[in-house]
């Protein structure tokens, strides 16, 4: 067993002991008339006043109570009185809002691997020369690479799996601080904007030789031109406002531009390949260049393959819908999955893939799991839709019979964020 499979969430499955746990009370239990929820403006939070005890089904001496209250009739008198306290707020309004809002951990991901391959290119630009031109496209394609490796299935699990491991014994800082791995999108979009920057950089000095001291070939020129453009366009319509508005744009334009700026790509690098061996004072081949001197063509090499492996797990799975309401939908599957993961459906696997998060098996024995979906799109509208219409259908067992249904999944199962909970222990889930 990889010594990154060994989640502390899997309690007492066999990995660990049950015991190897501290035992935590049930939730309480009380009734929604019970409670009374304030809202205070001023601090932007809901306060729970609790009219009565709280009582707890589990009242061994290993679970001490999370809350203890007496019970007091709600009247104006007793009401502001017995409002849970909250903490002071350690920051000016000013600095909260720069840190929380403005200044996200993916932003600030972003921004850090920006800054960093800037102070590079200045480095980089000191002199101005034709050997800078290698440099350039080294680390345009090195960004790219990174770019495509964060959102790769393997490395997702491995981030996320290393991110189990953090003891509970470790301060709740550094605890806090390895449950934001999920932010790892900040990285895929510095490092894509990064080898834009560099990218742009290199196509002004090979036009800049091209016309000055016609050291370049025409056909290099325009391809290089024509990479830049959509590599620009595929930065522009990934900006948050334009993903948001036009989303179903976005999807379709990163993944079909991106293919299209993978293969311009090795255009231009066998152009230039080319360009170097017949320009070259000793004979030398073009595919010597490649393999030997040239950091590019691996990259470019790994962030093809990076790019295919998903499409060869393409697999179309039969799904077995329950219509919970007019707006939601159960799908029931039979496949293997972990807790806490997710899974990426489609019908249309060129255009469109929705992710969904994944219920195991109650049974530790018994594969498959569930996925809720609700109408919250069109994609998902008229999956319900088409559901719903295949029950009315069926006029002989409408109560019992289920549908099926085939969608396509492709790569691995992946953890989703609630997999990050194993880290703490104690966590209040807050569902909109």
């Amino acid at each position: 067993m990889h010594w990154w499979k060994r989640p502390k969430l899997d309690y007492g499955m066999g990995l660990l002991p049950a015991s190897a746990f501290p035992a935590f009370p049930r939730s309480p239990s009380y009734r929604v008339d019970d409670t009374a929820l304030l809202f205070s403006r001023s601090s932007g939070l809901e306060k729970v006043v609790i009219r009565r005890a709280v009582s707890y089904e589990d009242t061994s001496s290993n679970a001490p109570p999370l809350l203890t209250t007496t019970p007091a009739p709600l009247s104006s008198a007793n009401l502001t009185t017995n409002l849970l306290e909250l903490p002071s707020k350690r920051h000016p309004q000013v600095l909260r809002h720069l840190r929380l809002s403005l200044f996200t951990v993916y932003r600030r991901i972003f921004s850090l691997i920006l800054v960093s391959n800037l102070i590079g290119l200045c480095l980089v630009l000191r002199n101005i020369k034709s050997p800078a031109l290698d440099r350039l496209t080294t680390w345009a394609s090195l960004n790219f690479l990174i770019a495509v490796i964060v959102r790769q299935d393997f490395f997702i699990n491995l981030v996320f799996r290393t991110a189990w491991l953090v003891p509970w014994s470790f301060p709740l800082r550094v605890r806090r601080l390895v449950a934001r791995v999920y932010t790892y999108g900040g990285i895929h979009s510095g490092a894509a904007v990064a080898g834009t920057m560099w990218f742009s950089v290199s196509t002004v000095l090979i036009t800049t030789f091209f016309v000055q001291q016609r050291l370049f070939s025409l056909s290099i020129v325009v391809t290089t031109w024509f990479i830049l453009v959509l590599l620009v366009l595929i930065i522009l319509l990934a900006f948050p406002l334009m993903r948001a508005k036009y989303h179903n744009t976005f999807e379709i334009t990163h993944r079909f531009l991106g293919w299209t700026t993978i293969a311009l790509l090795w255009v231009q690098l066998l152009l230039l390949t080319h360009h170097i061996s017949r320009t070259s004072s000793a004979p030398v081949s073009g595919v010597t260049i490649l393999l030997r001197s040239s950091p590019a063509f691996w990259s470019l090499l790994a962030t093809t393959l990076i790019l295919i492996y998903p499409w060869l797990r393409l697999r179309r799975w039969t799904f077995t819908s329950e219509v919970l309401s007019s707006h939601a939908l159960c799908l029931h599957f039979q496949h293997h999955i972990h807790r806490f993961s997710y899974l990426s459906l489609s019908s249309s696997p060129l255009t469109e893939w929705h992710p969904f998060a994944t219920f195991p098996s109650g049974d530790p024995e018994q594969l498959g799991g569930s996925m809720v979906i609700s109408a919250a799109g069109d994609w998902t509208r008229l999956l319900l839709e088409s559901q719903i219409r295949a029950y009315h259908r069926n006029t002989l067992y409408p109560r019992t019979h289920r549908p099926t249904i085939r969608l396509w999944t492709r790569g691995i199962v992946k953890p989703g964020v609630l997999s990050l909970t194993c880290v703490f222990q104690r966590v209040v889930v807050r569902a909109p």
